[in-house]
């Protein structure tokens, strides 16, 4: 019995050091564990017509929940090439998606792709000479776009796949299509009660549509009407409808477009397009409506 009492406190402080092992790297952080084995990790590159552009060194990386970005020295130097090829390709532009994972919101991987962004556009300003202030050019070189990573490649708390950087086409609008985005207006829809949205890759270009229309007839407005089901009450609704607008608003000025082209509005629940005594009457009631005049 004297010797168990005389081991008894090592047990408890072995027992303790493993629960606080546990918690942090089995339960606090995400494939943190000492006893797994560190997964594949992908490399970062650039993709142009299906080739390979540009592969860097490192991964560009995130900690969860983190928008910072580290950056060596030898990243700086594969992103400083990339700018040089766009600024020699005026005709193309790079296409930013950031990713998050099912624990992190839409907002931090839009944080996350503008952090890169915000990255090229130093290189691309810095490389060109052109001054912040006349840096609109600059900025419609590089687009973002988020989604949701659904095979996220986790380790010791770092998201490794959270970026994916593809070169495409500037897109040349011809005159039906210029005749089709003045006379159109596209409908965004809204979750209940919900003022967040993700573009998809239609979406993404049909904006950047719009910025190449509203600098071709520098005279013509781009309209955000927000809008919203019966649900709520009337200042409620007209609330809800702005904050809708006031997101696409955001969206469009993350590619670039001036923020004098921009108009918003809202509505809230006084002009429906559906029936609002049915659920899918009420979803296509959650809107924004978008159109140039």
């Amino acid at each position: 019995m004297a010797s168990f009492h005389r081991i008894l406190p090592w047990l408890i402080a072995v027992w303790m050091l493993f629960a606080v092992y546990w918690y942090t790297c089995e339960l606090h952080y995400h494939n943190c564990s000492c006893l797994r084995k560190r997964p594949p990790i992908p490399d970062s590159y650039i993709m142009v017509n299906d080739d390979t552009l540009m592969r860097f060194d490192k991964p560009l990386t995130f900690k969860l929940q983190q928008s910072d970005l580290p950056i060596s020295t030898t990243q700086q130097t594969n992103i400083d090439a990339v700018a040089h090829y766009l600024l020699q390709n005026p005709k193309q532009q790079l296409k930013i998606t950031a990713y998050h994972t099912a624990n992190e919101t839409p907002q931090l991987a839009q944080q996350r792709a503008q952090t890169l962004r915000d990255l090229f556009i130093k290189h691309l300003r810095h490389l060109s000479k052109i001054e912040i202030g006349n840096s609109i050019l600059l900025d419609s070189l590089v687009l973002t776009q988020i989604a949701q990573q659904d095979q996220p490649i986790i380790f010791q708390d770092t998201l490794f796949n959270a970026i994916q950087m593809t070169v495409i086409p500037q897109y040349t609008l011809d005159n039906a299509r210029i005749q089709q985005l003045l006379n159109d207006t596209l409908r965004l829809t809204f979750e209940k009660k919900n003022t967040k949205f993700t573009l998809s890759e239609y979406q993404l270009q049909y904006f950047q549509q719009l910025k190449q229309l509203t600098e071709t007839y520098p005279n013509k407005k781009i309209y955000l009407v927000g809008h919203a089901d019966n649900d709520d009450s009337y200042t409620t609704n007209i609330k809800l409808g702005r904050k809708r607008a006031e997101t696409i608003q955001q969206l469009l000025l993350d590619i670039g477009i001036s923020p004098s082209k921009i108009i918003v509005d809202s509505r809230g629940e006084n002009q429906p397009i559906d029936d609002n005594t049915t659920a899918i009457g009420q979803q296509n009631n959650r809107r924004v409506d978008i159109f140039v005049r």
